[in-house]
């Protein structure tokens, strides 16, 4: 992924904040703000550090986990998707359970995964995740 970025002066960015900001949510333009002829920090998109998802459909989904009283890990992975990890027994063996919620989220299909199965475990697409139906 090729970025694009753009120098911008401190003075710049206090004259007409607000400006950019909306630039970088809603353009997509990403920032190297510069003061005193030095680069300092970055401005960029939320999708460049977090999941396309928003905040209010991922806390739905937590708010499921906790009513269910689920002990669960919350993961960025290096795709900047949401990973939701938790640990199961099945048959007699723990099992740790992980849905990738990707970007576009829940209009894109979630995935999961269930580490230390079998690699000839049936039912499963050529990534390793689960295929589940219904």
């Amino acid at each position: 992924m090729k970025i694009d970025f753009k120098t911008l002066k401190m003075m710049e960015l206090r004259s007409s904040p607000g400006e950019v900001l909306d630039r970088v949510a809603r353009d997509g333009d990403v920032f190297i703000i510069e003061r005193n002829g030095q680069p300092k920090a970055c401005l960029v998109p939320v999708s460049f550090l977090l999941p396309d998802i928003p905040p209010e459909r991922i806390a739905k989904e937590l708010n499921k986990l906790d009513a269910k009283d689920e002990s669960y890990k919350l993961t960025i992975n290096e795709a900047k998707e949401l990973e939701i990890s938790c640990l199961e027994r099945a048959a007699g063996e723990n099992v740790v359970i992980t849905l990738v919620l990707p970007h576009g989220y829940p209009s894109t299909a979630p995935r999961l995964y269930a580490q230390q199965l079998a690699t000839d475990t049936p039912n499963r697409w050529p990534d390793g995740s689960l295929s589940i139906f219904g």
